[in-house]
């Protein structure tokens, strides 16, 4: 732990490209070193995601357990993304629950999904990556119709709908001719890809 903070502390405070890559090397192989550790490296990369540790650390114990990829390192990336950690901490999370086919890290992000507490970029993140879950179509939905929901949120669950089942994704677009906010939220993300 002492570790990580000093070489995250190091490449946040980098004041210049050199400097930050050095570090950047040196997390590099202080993640490789808990990977190959595998499952017993499990308690380790808990205690970087504690609530008391700063993001930057966090962050890092989040990719830690992403590597490790077992049930238990899931379930901690599960609590992790639903919990009221720093954006950036969620959205590492949720990347890495994206791959699992396990039911309860599936089940996270359908939660991130609808807790209107987390923020707008995670939530929409969490949408973005239901856009091949089977079964995620009335969840979409549900929230691509929500009047009182963001619009930015909105558009992302219609995004997400349209990819997942585009005959549903066009009737709820068609019933958004109210709902300028969400159409213009929904032409800026397809206007990145």
């Amino acid at each position: 732990m002492a570790q990580v903070r000093a070489i995250v502390a190091r490449g946040e405070g980098a004041v210049d490209d050199a400097a930050e890559h050095a570090a950047a090397a040196d997390l590099a192989q202080v993640l490789a070193d808990l990977e190959g550790r595998g499952e017993a490296a499990l308690e380790d990369a808990r205690a970087l995601i504690d609530a008391a540790a700063p993001p930057g650390v966090q962050e890092v114990g989040a990719r830690t357990l992403a590597r490790i990829g077992s049930q238990a390192a899931l379930e901690a990336l599960t609590d992790l993304a639903r919990g009221g950690a720093a954006e950036a901490v969620r959205l590492q999370a949720l990347r890495a629950l994206r791959a699992s086919p396990l039911p309860f890290a599936r089940g996270a992000l359908v939660d991130v999904a609808r807790d209107a507490r987390a923020g707008v970029e995670v939530r929409s993140y969490a949408l973005d990556l239901m856009r091949d879950l089977d079964g995620a179509e009335g969840i979409l939905l549900d929230v691509a119709t929500d009047a009182a929901d963001d619009p930015r949120v909105r558009a992302a669950a219609l995004d997400a709908l349209l990819a997942l089942d585009p005959a549903r994704g066009r009737e709820a677009l068609r019933g958004l001719e109210g709902a300028p906010a969400v159409r213009a939220a929904l032409e800026a993300l397809q206007g990145r890809d």
